[in-house]
C-alpha cells in the first residue's frame, strides 16, 4: 500500500508502550535484521498529507487504520496504490476486495463520520477505484467546517 503524493517526511510515533518486542529476521543479511523492536497499541503518522493524519491500530488480530482530516481538506487528496494486486474490486457491500496469490484480502466498506457536540454525524461515501491499482475514497455531503474521520 504506497500513498501517492504522500509526505515522504511524516512523522511517525507510537502511543502506549506494550510490553512485547519483536524480532525481524528476514533475509540473509544479518545487517539488514532487527531485534527487540518496540510494539505500541497505536502508530500515528502525522501530516501524511496536509491536514490528514493516519492512525493504525490493531483490532481483534486485524490491522485498521483511520484518516483524521481537519477541517477543510478535500478526502479526495488520499489516493493509495495497491502493489501486488492481481484484480482490485468494490463489492456490493462496499467492501474493498484485492486479489492475491489466488486469494482475497477484505477491506471493510468505511465508516466516514464527523463529530459535532459530542455526537457523532454518518456521512455516506465508500471507496472509489482510480484505474486498475488505484484507491481514493468518494465523500458525500459534509459540514467543510469540521474535521471528518474516515475509519
Amino acid at each position: 500500500m504506497e500513498f501517492i503524493g504522500a509526505n515522504p517526511a511524516a512523522h511517525l510515533s507510537g502511543e502506549t508502550l506494550l510490553p512485547g518486542k519483536v524480532n525481524y529476521l528476514v533475509g540473509n543479511d544479518p545487517t539488514q535484521w532487527r531485534s527487540g523492536v518496540s510494539t505500541f497499541d497505536q502508530v500515528h503518522c502525522e501530516s501524511i498529507y496536509s491536514g490528514v493524519n493516519v492512525v493504525y491500530y490493531g483490532n481483534q488480530n486485524q490491522l485498521e487504520y483511520d484518516f483524521n482530516l481537519a477541517a477543510g481538506v478535500d478526502p479526495g487528496v488520499i489516493a493509495f496504490k495497491l502493489e501486488g494486486a492481481e484484480n482490485i474490486s468494490i463489492s456490493s457491500r462496499g467492501e474493498l476486495v484485492i486479489g492475491v496469490n489466488g486469494g482475497q484480502i477484505i477491506q471493510h466498506k468505511p465508516e466516514i463520520y464527523q463529530t459535532e457536540g459530542g455526537l457523532r454525524h454518518e456521512v455516506t461515501g465508500g471507496y472509489k477505484l482510480l484505474g486498475h491499482d488505484t484507491v481514493t475514497f468518494s465523500v458525500g455531503q459534509h459540514d467543510p467546517t469540521l474535521p471528518l474521520v474516515i475509519d
